[in-house]
């Protein structure tokens, strides 16, 4: 695998590089910010995974074992394929290195403890993904998502449709957001959908990074 960029930037985290929202700085982008060889290495990692039915949070159901390990249903609000990279050291140092970076933003306290899933949205099942937020408010476990991040492992010519929303303050420009190897990062109680691919495969990285309990 070379090292070469996809992007011309020679600083992915350039302000000159970088997109930030305009409503209390609810998100930054990366656009196309890793490189080859991270793009190739966790697609790599990723094929790897066994995949299953993508699953959403029982907020009916206590969750006595925490916020990440608590109870999940099926539901046709979901319809996608995930596998899970959690543990993986050299992803979860790439995902951490743009954490970083967009929390000099965000400035929320959080742990490099962090849950990662590959998901696969396809457009001959309409994947998609309704509005929701990624944070378990009926869980019991000291620790929350506080940061989620996805990452594009396709390019955006790969696929038609499955565009990512932001419904809490600016959304995200299409062009921008479906750009291979792009960063999003957002705090993690703010509700976002995908909605459905009709051609193709939207591949991604989405990852939800710990810390102490929202106050």
């Amino acid at each position: 695998m070379s090292n070469t960029k996809v992007s011309i930037n020679a600083d992915p985290f350039s302000e000159k590089y970088t997109q930030f929202s305009t409503t209390r700085d609810t998100w930054r982008v990366f656009p196309n910010a890793l490189t080859e060889y991270e793009l190739e290495a966790i697609q790599a990692h990723a094929d790897k995974t066994q995949v299953n039915e993508g699953q959403v949070f029982d907020d009916k159901a206590s969750h006595p074992q925490g916020r990440y390990v608590g109870s999940l249903k099926s539901t046709s609000g979901r319809i996608s394929e995930v596998g899970w990279l959690t543990g993986n050291n050299e992803v979860e140092n790439i995902i951490w290195k743009y954490v970083s970076e967009a929390n000099k933003t965000f400035q929320v306290n959080v742990i490099k403890l962090m849950e990662i899933q590959y998901t696969l949205y396809h457009g001959h099942q309409k994947g998609h993904y309704d509005t929701h937020s990624d944070t378990n408010w009926v869980g019991t476990n000291p620790l929350d998502r506080k940061l989620s991040v996805t990452i594009q492992l396709s390019d955006g010519t790969d696929y038609e449709g499955g565009k990512f929303d932001m419904l809490d303050g600016k959304d995200i420009p299409e062009n921008i957001s479906k750009g291979l190897g792009t960063v999003v990062i957002f705090p993690s109680y703010l509700r976002h959908k995908v909605n459905p691919v009709t051609q193709g495969t939207r591949k991604t990285i989405v990852a939800w990074v710990h810390g102490p309990r929202w106050r």
